[in-house]
């Protein structure tokens, strides 16, 4: 059954079909104030066009816009039951006919006091593709929005670092933010660890000792002790990957998606002189020369290895008397495959 009377009648119109139905349906979408009702006038619309793009899309337009400016009172119970999915399909078509003149309306909606509004950025994105860059970076770059928010914006952001110069001085500034938080973890941890060592000093007993040991692995993930772990230097290392990416088996990177990203390496070499992220450099400097001049020996998966990953695998080799894990068994906290 349709979920209102209304809509079960807009869903006979498309069936009986005809000149005066198509007038109906067209009438109806000037008098609507419920976003599913249009989705399923254009939907209709679309059928008795037997499929093709209808005549009518610029009035479908105007009422998805004009109701997602203009949203029905929340209190109205019956147009707030039909709207709890009618948002999203008004954005749908919006996305679907690649329509750009909502673009102001869509920035002043894209942040909210909950967070990113997704139907928004996905407007955003969907329909400017790497033109959307510009307006992300900007919100990115307030200072008054959460991390969590910045995140998200980042992991749409990284999509267009092969087309937009924008989202590259996005990248280098971010790594720059990364090595201040990755030197604000370590001083913290050697806080901890000299905390530790006067609890030890003072006989602080097996309670204290335990509560370091849990403090010490939870510091090890977070700061990425394995090599797969999370923290500031895992983020690090992971973007740089993400600039040796192959685009996939058999595809080839266009000139300008390399030539933007030995830019944004550019970038991120003058951030920092420590010597493991020099390492990775070269890496990635030898990965680009590859990816420009593929060969059937460049690999489509390909891995950018941190040194400090690879000296404390082979600490933990040592103290396990030069052996590793032996198979089957479990892997200790942030211990790597």
């Amino acid at each position: 059954m349709p979920i209102s009377l209304r809509i079960g009648l807009i869903e006979t119109l498309g069936r009986i079909g005809g000149v005066d139905a198509e007038a109906i349906l067209v009438k109806t979408l000037r008098q609507t104030q419920v976003g599913v009702e249009v989705s399923i006038i254009d939907s209709q619309l679309t059928k008795l066009a037997d499929g093709a793009e209808h005549q009518y899309k610029d009035k479908v337009l105007s009422a998805a816009k004009y109701i997602l400016r203009n949203p029905p009172d929340a209190t109205n119970e019956v147009p707030g039951q039909l709207d709890s999915r009618a948002v999203g399909a008004l954005w749908d078509i919006l996305i679907r006919y690649k329509d750009t003149t909502f673009q102001e309306d869509a920035e002043k909606m894209l942040v909210t006091e909950n967070g990113l509004d997704r139907r928004a950025l996905d407007y955003l994105t969907r329909v400017l593709e790497a033109q959307s860059v510009p307006i992300l970076a900007t919100v990115y770059y307030d200072t008054n929005i959460e991390n969590r928010t910045k995140e998200d914006l980042w992991g749409r952001i990284n999509d267009y670092l092969d087309e937009s110069p924008a989202a590259g001085q996005v990248m280098v500034d971010r790594f720059r933010e990364g090595l201040q938080k990755m030197a604000d973890e370590k001083t913290e941890q050697a806080k901890r660890e000299a905390e530790r060592a006067q609890r030890a000093a003072g006989g602080g007993g097996e309670e204290a000792s335990r509560a370091d040991r849990f403090a010490e692995m939870r510091a090890r993930f977070q700061q990425g002790g394995g090599g797969r772990g999370g923290g500031s230097r895992g983020a690090l290392r992971g973007d740089l990957e993400r600039l040796g990416r192959s685009p996939g088996q058999g595809k080839e990177l266009a000139a300008e998606a390399i030539s933007n990203r030995r830019a944004i390496l550019a970038g991120v070499k003058g951030t920092t002189s420590d010597p493991d992220f020099q390492t990775m450099f070269a890496s990635l400097d030898k990965r680009l020369d590859d990816l420009a001049n593929p060969t059937e020996e460049t690999s489509a998966r390909w891995r950018l290895s941190d040194p400090e990953s690879a000296r404390r695998e082979e600490e933990r080799r040592n103290r396990d008397g030069g052996e590793g894990r032996t198979p089957g068994t479990p892997r200790r906290p942030g211990q790597g495959n």
